[in-house]
C-alpha cells in the first residue's frame, strides 16, 4: 500500500499528481457533494408535497437520462446491436421512465431493491452470455482448461411437471462443457408421465444419464443421497427437478476449478424463471460472507461441492428436509473454512417460481424455515458459539449472540463542539438508556463556547465513568478521535457522533455480542433519519466515486436488496457515526488518518485497513439509532470544505484505487452509481 504518511518530497509530488489526475473526474466529485446535500435535505424530500411533484421533476430529466444512456451503454450496445436497435432501446427506456414518472405518486411508497423485470431482461440480452456467439467462444476455449474433471449433476425428483423436468434435463444436455454426468433419483413419483419421461431419458442417454427409481417415498434428503450414490464425478452440482442451468454453468465452474485448485465449495448468482420462461428477480450475491450465510442461505443456487468433501461429512441428513442443502453447506464449511469457498459472479442458475416453490415465497414451505433454524443451531453448537436464533419476518435468520460472562470494557468516544440540544439528547440517551454494564465515556470538546453546551459538559464532572478532554482548534474529526483513544482504557472503542440518539437500551449489548465473535474487528449499526427512514445500513466501496451508504431513504421495515437492510452481514466498511472497533486493531493500523483524511472517508479508510489485517466488519441492523447527520458540524458546501473534500477524494482514490472497484460485499453486476441497480456493463466478473 502506498504510504500517505510518508512526508518525503517524492510522495508530495505523487499526491499532487494524483490530485491533477482526479481533477478530470470533476463530475464524480460534484456527485459526491450533491450526495451530501441530498442527505441533509432528506427529511424535506420525504414530505408528501415533494413526492407529489416528483412526476413533474422527472419529466425535466429526460435529456439527462438520454445522456446517461449514451455515456453508459453506447459502446456495448452499438458493438452488439447496431445503431437502429440502440435508438429503439433508448426510446423504450425513456418511455418507461416517463410512464414511471406519471405513476410516481401511486408508487411512492413501494420499496424495491432490484430493477424492473423489463430492465433485467434488456440487461440479460446484453450481458447474460447465453447468446450463440457466447457459447461458440466458450466452446472454442475449452482446450485451454488443463484439468477437465467429470461433473456429476445431482437431481432428486418427485412428481414435477413433465415439461419442467424436461427443461431441467435439457439444460444439462445443453452444457457447453461436455464432461458431465446426470444423476437422477426418483422418489416413487405417482405421475406416470414423469416415470415415462425418466425411462426414455435414461434409454437415450448413451451412459451419460443415470436414473434410479425408488420403490417407496422417503422425501428429499434420502432421495438426494440415492442420487449421490450414482455420482462418479470429482465435483457435485445440485439441481432441483424443475430448475434450469445456464448453458455455461459447468464451463464457468471448470474455469474456476482450474484457476482455484484449492476451492472446495463454489456458488454462483441466480435469478428466477416463471411458467412462461421469463427471467426475473436476479440475486447478485457477495463474495463469501460469513455473517450473511448465517442470516440466509445464499449459497445453494448454483451450489457446487467436491464429492470427496460431501462423502466426508456424510451427505444429506434426514430430518432437515426443505433445508437439507443448507445443512450440507454448513457442515462442509465447518470442515474446510472460509478460504476454500469461491464465488462465480454470474447468473448460472434459473430457479423455477411457482405456487409450491420457495422461489415464489419462503412461506410456501414453513417446514423448510424450521429445518434451516435447526441446521443453523447445529452449526453454532459445533463452532462452540453460544447464541439463540429465530426467524425474521421475511424468512431470514436472526442470531442473538451471548455476551461474555465478564463483559469487556467499552470506551465510548464522543467528539463535540457546541450544539447543546444535540449533545444533551445524545448523552442523556447513552447514559440513561444503555443497559450494557461496563463502559466509560471520553467526550472530546473541540472548543465549545456555547454556554448551554458548557453547562452540559460541566454537569458530568462528578461522574467517574465520564472524562471530558479539551481539544480546541480546527475541526479534525480524525485527530479528535485519535487523541481520545490514546487515553481510552477499553478493550473496545465505540466511536459515536454527538448527534446520535439511542433508541434501544440493548444497543451496546447487541454490538458487543457481535464484536466478540471470532475474527471480528469492528461492528456497525443501522442509522435512521429522524423521520425513521434508513440513512445507513453499511457502506459500499466505489459507490458514487469513493464510497456511499446503501439503502438510504428506505422505510424502517423495508428489507431492501434481499433483506440486506434487516439481516446481519459482513461489509467492507461502515460509518464511524456509530462504530464499535477493537482497540488493539485500531492502534495497530494507526487509527484514523488525521493528516490527509481529517473529515471525510476516515472511517472508510480505517475499515479497509482493518480488512487488510484479516478482520471482519459486521453490520448489525438489529441495532438502530437516530443520526442527525452533519447537524453538529454544519454544511459541507462552503468553498473551503469543497476543496478539502476534493483533496480527500483524491487521497482515497490514490490510496485505494483497486479496492474501491472491488467491494467483496457487493457484486460487480451491480451499479456504482445507484446501489443495487444493474451495472451496464458489469465490472470485472473474475471469480472471487
Amino acid at each position: 500500500m502506498p504510504s500517505i504518511n510518508d512526508s518525503s518530497s517524492q510522495h508530495e509530488l505523487e499526491l499532487l499528481q494524483a490530485a491533477l489526475d482526479f481533477a478530470e473526474e470533476e463530475n464524480d466529485i460534484t456527485s459526491e457533494m450533491l450526495a451530501l446535500a441530498e442527505e441533509e435535505n432528506e427529511m424535506y424530500r420525504e414530505t408528501l408535497s415533494w413526492k407529489a411533484t416528483a412526476p413533474l421533476r422527472r419529466a425535466k430529466t429526460i435529456s439527462s437520462l438520454a445522456s446517461y444512456c449514451v455515456s453508459e451503454s453506447t459502446h456495448s450496445i452499438l458493438s452488439r446491436k447496431g445503431i437502429r436497435s440502440t435508438f429503439q432501446d433508448l426510446m423504450q427506456l425513456i418511455s418507461q421512465e416517463l410512464k414511471t414518472g406519471f405513476e410516481g405518486v401511486a408508487l411512492a411508497s413501494k420499496q424495491s431493491g432490484v430493477s424492473r423485470e423489463t430492465s433485467y431482461m434488456d440487461w440479460w440480452r446484453l450481458y447474460g452470455n447465453d447468446q450463440p456467439e457466447d457459447l461458440s467462444a466458450a466452446s472454442a476455449n475449452l482446450h485451454s482448461f488443463r484439468h477437465q474433471p467429470l461433473i456429476s449433476v445431482v437431481v432428486p425428483c418427485y412428481n414435477p411437471k413433465p415439461l419442467w423436468l424436461q427443461a431441467a434435463i435439457d439444460s444439462v444436455r445443453s452444457q457447453v462443457y461436455p464432461n458431465w454426468q446426470l444423476c437422477i433419483a426418483d422418489d416413487a413419483s405417482t405421475d406416470s408421465a414423469v416415470i415415462e419421461l425418466l425411462r426414455s431419458t435414461q434409454s437415450e442417454s448413451r451412459g451419460a444419464i443415470d436414473v434410479v427409481f425408488k420403490e417407496t417415498n422417503e422425501h428429499i434428503s434420502a432421495t438426494s443421497n440415492c442420487a449421490l450414490k450414482l455420482a462418479k464425478g470429482e465435483w457435485i452440482v445440485l439441481l432441483d427437478h424443475d430448475d434450469v442451468l445456464h448453458p455455461l454453468a459447468l464451463y464457468y465452474l471448470v474455469e474456476l476449478i482450474n484457476n482455484r485448485p484449492d476451492a472446495q465449495l463454489v456458488y454462483s448468482d441466480e435469478d428466477k424463471i416463471d411458467s412462461k420462461g421469463r427471467l426475473f428477480d436476479p440475486y447478485f450475491k457477495p463474495a463469501w460472507n460469513q455473517e450473511l450465510i448465517r442470516s440466509q442461505n445464499f449459497f445453494s443456487h448454483l451450489g457446487c461441492y467436491r464429492r470427496e468433501l460431501v462423502s466426508q461429512v456424510g451427505g444429506f441428513r434426514e430430518g432437515y428436509e426443505g433445508s437439507q442443502d443448507y445443512d450440507l453447506l454448513l457442515r462442509c464449511w465447518d470442515v474446510v473454512g472460509d478460504k476454500a469457498i469461491a464465488h462465480i459472479p454470474r447468473v448460472l442458475y434459473h430457479w423455477r417460481a411457482h405456487s409450491q416453490s420457495t422461489a415464489a415465497a419462503a412461506s410456501s414451505k414453513p417446514y423448510a424455515l424450521n429445518a434451516a433454524l435447526k441446521a443453523l443451531e447445529d452449526h453454532l453448537e459445533r463452532k462452540g458459539v453460544i447464541a439463540n436464533v429465530h426467524s425474521g419476518s421475511h424468512g431470514y435468520h436472526i442470531i442473538n449472540y451471548a455476551i461474555p460472562v465478564h463483559p469487556p470494557l467499552v470506551s465510548i468516544v464522543v467528539p463535540t463542539r457546541d450544539s447543546p440540544d444535540l449533545l444533551r439528547k445524545c448523552l442523556a440517551t447513552v447514559i440513561n438508556e444503555t443497559k450494557y454494564p461496563n463502559w466509560e465515556m471520553l467526550i472530546v470538546d473541540n472548543g465549545t463556547i456555547n454556554a448551554d453546551a458548557l453547562d452540559i459538559l460541566r454537569s458530568f464532572s462528578d461522574d467517574p465513568r465520564i472524562c471530558v478532554i479539551n481539544e480546541p482548534g480546527e475541526f479534525n474529526y480524525s485527530a479528535l478521535n485519535n487523541k481520545a483513544v490514546n487515553k481510552a482504557k477499553g478493550e473496545w472503542l465505540c466511536l459515536l457522533n454527538n448527534d446520535i440518539e439511542v433508541l434501544d437500551e440493548d444497543w451496546l449489548n447487541k454490538m458487543v455480542s457481535s464484536a466478540v465473535q471470532p475474527g471480528v474487528s469492528a461492528v456497525g449499526a443501522r442509522l435512521l433519519y429522524p423521520n425513521k427512514t434508513i440513512q445507513h445500513v453499511g457502506v459500499i466501496l466505489g459507490l458514487g466515486g469513493v464510497a456511499g451508504h446503501c439503502h438510504t431513504g428506505l422505510s424502517l421495515n423495508s428489507g431492501g436488496y434481499f433483506c440486506r437492510s434487516l439481516v446481519a452481514h459482513d461489509v467492507e466498511a461502515s460509518t464511524a457515526a456509530c462504530l464499535l472497533v477493537n482497540a488493539d486493531s485500531y492502534r495497530q493500523v494507526g487509527g484514523f488518518d488525521d493528516e490527509y483524511l481529517k473529515v471525510a472517508f476516515n472511517d472508510v479508510d480505517l475499515c479497509i485497513k482493518l480488512r487488510q489485517l484479516g478482520g471482519r466488519i459486521v453490520l448489525n441492523p438489529n441495532v438502530s439509532l437516530i443520526h442527525h447527520e452533519s447537524a453538529s458540524r454544519g454544511s459541507d458546501l462552503s468553498p473551503d470544505k469543497k476543496r478539502r473534500f476534493r483533496r480527500e477524494v483524491a487521497v482515497m482514490k490514490h490510496r485505494w484505487r483497486n479496492r474501491l472497484l472491488n467491494d467483496h460485499s457487493y457484486n460487480p453486476n451491480l451499479s456504482l452509481s445507484n446501489d443495487f441497480q444493474l451495472s451496464s456493463p458489469p465490472r470485472d466478473r473474475t471469480c472471487r
